[in-house]
Protein backbone atom coordinates (compact mmCIF):
# COMPACT_ATOMS: atom_id res chain seq x y z
CA UNK A 1 0.00 0.00 0.00
CA UNK A 2 2.83 2.40 0.78
CA UNK A 3 4.41 1.78 -2.63
CA UNK A 4 1.04 2.26 -4.34
CA UNK A 5 0.47 5.55 -2.48
CA UNK A 6 4.02 6.73 -3.23
CA UNK A 7 3.52 6.16 -6.94
CA UNK A 8 0.16 7.99 -6.77
CA UNK A 9 1.93 10.95 -5.21
CA UNK A 10 4.68 10.89 -7.87
CA UNK A 11 2.06 10.68 -10.65
CA UNK A 12 0.25 13.73 -9.22
CA UNK A 13 3.53 15.67 -9.21
CA UNK A 14 4.35 14.71 -12.79
CA UNK A 15 1.11 13.95 -14.70
CA UNK A 16 2.78 13.86 -18.15
CA UNK A 17 4.73 10.72 -17.16
CA UNK A 18 1.73 9.04 -15.51
CA UNK A 19 1.63 6.13 -17.94
CA UNK A 20 5.34 5.32 -17.41
CA UNK A 21 5.02 5.51 -13.62
CA UNK A 22 1.85 3.40 -13.68
CA UNK A 23 3.68 0.68 -15.65
CA UNK A 24 6.63 0.81 -13.24
CA UNK A 25 4.27 0.62 -10.27
CA UNK A 26 2.53 -2.43 -11.75
CA UNK A 27 5.86 -4.12 -12.55
CA UNK A 28 7.19 -3.44 -9.06
CA UNK A 29 4.03 -4.70 -7.37
CA UNK A 30 4.02 -7.88 -9.50
CA UNK A 31 7.71 -8.45 -8.70
CA UNK A 32 7.15 -7.91 -4.96
CA UNK A 33 4.09 -10.17 -4.97
CA UNK A 34 5.95 -12.98 -6.74
CA UNK A 35 8.92 -12.55 -4.41
CA UNK A 36 6.63 -12.74 -1.38
CA UNK A 37 4.84 -15.84 -2.72
CA UNK A 38 8.20 -17.50 -3.45
CA UNK A 39 9.57 -16.65 -0.01
CA UNK A 40 6.38 -17.88 1.67
CA UNK A 41 6.64 -21.14 -0.30
CA UNK A 42 10.26 -21.66 0.77
CA UNK A 43 9.39 -20.96 4.41
CA UNK A 44 6.47 -23.40 4.14
CA UNK A 45 8.67 -26.18 2.73
CA UNK A 46 11.39 -25.49 5.31
CA UNK A 47 8.79 -25.57 8.09
CA UNK A 48 7.50 -28.95 6.95
CA UNK A 49 11.07 -30.30 6.86
CA UNK A 50 11.86 -29.00 10.36
CA UNK A 51 8.55 -30.18 11.80
CA UNK A 52 9.22 -33.71 10.50
CA UNK A 53 12.60 -33.65 12.24
CA UNK A 54 10.74 -32.94 15.49
CA UNK A 55 7.46 -34.80 15.03
CA UNK A 56 9.11 -37.93 13.61
CA UNK A 57 11.11 -38.71 16.75
CA UNK A 58 8.10 -38.02 18.98
CA UNK A 59 5.96 -40.37 16.88
CA UNK A 60 8.64 -43.06 17.01
CA UNK A 61 9.07 -42.59 20.77
CA UNK A 62 5.32 -42.88 21.32
CA UNK A 63 5.17 -46.12 19.32
CA UNK A 64 8.23 -47.46 21.15
CA UNK A 65 6.67 -46.82 24.58
CA UNK A 66 3.35 -48.31 23.46
CA UNK A 67 5.24 -51.38 22.25
CA UNK A 68 6.87 -51.79 25.66
CA UNK A 69 3.47 -51.48 27.34
CA UNK A 70 1.99 -54.06 24.93
CA UNK A 71 4.71 -56.56 25.77
CA UNK A 72 6.63 -56.39 22.50
CA UNK A 73 10.33 -57.19 22.43
CA UNK A 74 12.36 -54.26 23.66
CA UNK A 75 15.12 -53.21 21.31
CA UNK A 76 17.21 -50.07 21.16
CA UNK A 77 15.43 -46.84 20.24
CA UNK A 78 17.11 -45.02 17.36
CA UNK A 79 16.09 -41.92 15.43
CA UNK A 80 16.97 -41.00 11.85
CA UNK A 81 20.15 -39.07 11.11
CA UNK A 82 19.48 -35.38 11.52
CA UNK A 83 16.45 -35.84 13.75
CA UNK A 84 16.10 -33.84 16.92
CA UNK A 85 16.12 -35.35 20.43
CA UNK A 86 18.81 -37.99 19.87
CA UNK A 87 19.87 -37.46 23.49
CA UNK A 88 16.39 -38.58 24.58
CA UNK A 89 16.79 -41.83 22.63
CA UNK A 90 20.15 -42.40 24.33
CA UNK A 91 18.64 -41.71 27.78
CA UNK A 92 15.72 -44.05 27.13
CA UNK A 93 18.06 -46.80 25.92
CA UNK A 94 20.19 -46.43 29.06
CA UNK A 95 17.08 -46.43 31.27
CA UNK A 96 15.66 -49.53 29.57
CA UNK A 97 19.03 -51.27 29.99
CA UNK A 98 19.10 -50.30 33.69
CA UNK A 99 15.56 -51.57 34.24
CA UNK A 100 16.33 -54.81 32.37
CA UNK A 101 19.43 -55.42 34.48
CA UNK A 102 17.52 -54.62 37.66
CA UNK A 103 14.68 -56.94 36.66
CA UNK A 104 17.11 -59.78 35.92
CA UNK A 105 18.82 -59.23 39.27
CA UNK A 106 15.49 -59.26 41.11
CA UNK A 107 14.42 -62.39 39.24
CA UNK A 108 17.61 -64.17 40.31
CA UNK A 109 16.98 -63.06 43.89
CA UNK A 110 13.41 -64.39 43.77
CA UNK A 111 14.70 -67.72 42.45
CA UNK A 112 17.09 -67.92 45.41
CA UNK A 113 14.23 -67.22 47.80
CA UNK A 114 12.16 -69.90 46.08
CA UNK A 115 15.00 -72.40 46.55
CA UNK A 116 15.22 -71.48 50.26
CA UNK A 117 11.48 -72.02 50.66
CA UNK A 118 11.75 -75.42 48.97
CA UNK A 119 14.44 -76.37 51.50
CA UNK A 120 12.35 -75.09 54.39
CA UNK A 121 9.35 -77.06 53.11
CA UNK A 122 11.26 -80.26 53.82
CA UNK A 123 11.26 -79.59 57.58
CA UNK A 124 7.96 -77.70 58.01
CA UNK A 125 4.94 -79.55 59.38
CA UNK A 126 2.31 -80.60 56.82
CA UNK A 127 -0.28 -78.12 58.09
CA UNK A 128 2.09 -75.19 57.20
CA UNK A 129 2.97 -76.43 53.69
CA UNK A 130 -0.09 -74.78 52.01
CA UNK A 131 1.25 -71.40 53.17
CA UNK A 132 4.65 -72.17 51.64
CA UNK A 133 2.98 -73.34 48.43
CA UNK A 134 1.06 -70.06 48.25
CA UNK A 135 4.29 -68.11 48.75
CA UNK A 136 5.92 -70.16 45.97
CA UNK A 137 2.98 -69.47 43.66
CA UNK A 138 3.18 -65.73 44.27
CA UNK A 139 6.96 -65.72 43.79
CA UNK A 140 6.45 -67.49 40.46
CA UNK A 141 4.06 -64.69 39.40
CA UNK A 142 6.67 -62.03 40.20
CA UNK A 143 9.49 -63.75 38.37
CA UNK A 144 7.58 -63.82 35.05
Amino acid sequence: MAIYDLFDYIIKLNPQAAKSFDEQRTSLLVYLTLTQVGFTGLVFIFSIFVSHKIAGPMFKLTNYLQGIRNGEEIGALAFRDGDQFTEIADEINQTIQYLTNKSESESEYLQEISAYIENIALVVPEDKKPVLDEIQRKLALFSK
